[in-house]
């Protein structure tokens, strides 16, 4: 299990961070954040038993100074039993400037609920990310969203794995 208080920062690699609201019922509850990613390395949250996402995560690239590419960033939400993404919270692997590529967003556990909303989008030009989804269950809500448009470029690639019926 994964412990951590109340508005924790934990540094991660030399250009991500993390900082973590106050926690609930979940091993890992994340609120409103900004996770920055150097290019070609993703930001991975790992816990054995629940992650539950209730506000705005955001991934971004950025160089090694810690400046933003314009790029989505790469996000990686590993749990070994549950994974929700609640209705007011947001995963966002989106590109940040017109003109470059959406992010990755990829959820690994045995039950996933998503009732919010997934994103790897771009605009004006770039190409979209990917949502892929691993699970042995998958609930998708009636109001959620998963997104991986661009408005000119190439659409990314949504792949849900649910191996359960």
């Amino acid at each position: 299990m994964l412990t951590l208080h109340p508005n924790q920062v934990i540094a991660v690699g030399l250009s991500a961070f993390v900082c973590l609201s106050q926690l609930s019922w979940a091993d890992v509850n994340i609120g409103n954040q900004l996770v920055k990613n150097q290019a070609g390395t993703s930001h991975t949250i790992t816990d054995g038993n629940l992650i539950q996402v209730d506000g705005y995560l955001r991934s971004v690239e950025a160089d090694a100074n810690g400046k933003y590419t314009g790029n989505g960033g790469s996000v990686v939400l590993n749990s070994g039993n549950l994974l929700i993404i609640s209705g007011s919270g947001v995963v966002d692997a989106s590109a940040v400037y017109g003109g470059k590529n959406g992010g990755n967003v990829t959820l690994n556990a045995p039950f996933v609920v998503v009732n919010g909303q997934i994103k790897a989008n771009s605009f004006a030009g770039g190409n979209a990310g990917f949502i892929q989804v691993n699970a042995g269950q998958f609930d998708m809500g009636t109001n959620a969203r998963l997104e991986a448009y661009s408005a000119q470029g190439m659409g990314g690639r949504i792949t849900i794995n649910a191996t359960d019926k």
